[in-house]
């Protein structure tokens, strides 16, 4: 695990111990986990170092910081999954629907569920698929 002196002291301490607590006595299982987080803490920095300075990466970043402060595997799955989220949502247009309507419903998921991009998209997903059931000839 050479990488690993990469990694700042704290947060291969918090790694370890972490793994250590959620699997007492399996060392095998243990190693995976340390070497699972310890890669994922990298990949994830590496993400933060090398991505284009926008807002949206910004928001995203300190989303999963918050949500998943000590997990890093779950930090970078759920900042891949929110930002392939809130592209969706971005770029969601349905042309049987007036943009405004759109417009409206993403304003209104995206007060709700703010910096949530996943739960923006369902919203808007659940929103669209309402509004047609409802308005069908």
């Amino acid at each position: 695990m050479s990488k690993n002196k990469a990694i700042p002291s704290e947060i291969r301490q918090i790694i370890k111990t972490k793994a250590e607590l959620e699997w007492p006595n399996d060392f095998e299982m243990q190693l995976h986990n340390v070497e699972e987080q310890s890669n994922s803490f990298l990949e994830f920095e590496y993400l933060k170092q090398n991505s284009e300075a926008n807002k949206l990466l910004e928001t995203l970043f300190v989303f999963v910081d918050e949500k998943w402060p000590d997990d890093f595997t779950m930090k970078l799955h759920e900042f891949n999954e929110q930002l392939e989220a809130a592209g969706k949502f971005f770029e969601f247009t349905y042309p049987a629907i007036a943009s405004e309507v759109i417009e409206d419903i993403k304003a209104r998921a995206f007060l709700e569920w703010q910096n949530d991009f996943a739960m923006c998209l369902y919203q808007l997903e659940n929103q669209v698929a309402a509004y047609l059931a409802l308005n069908e000839t």
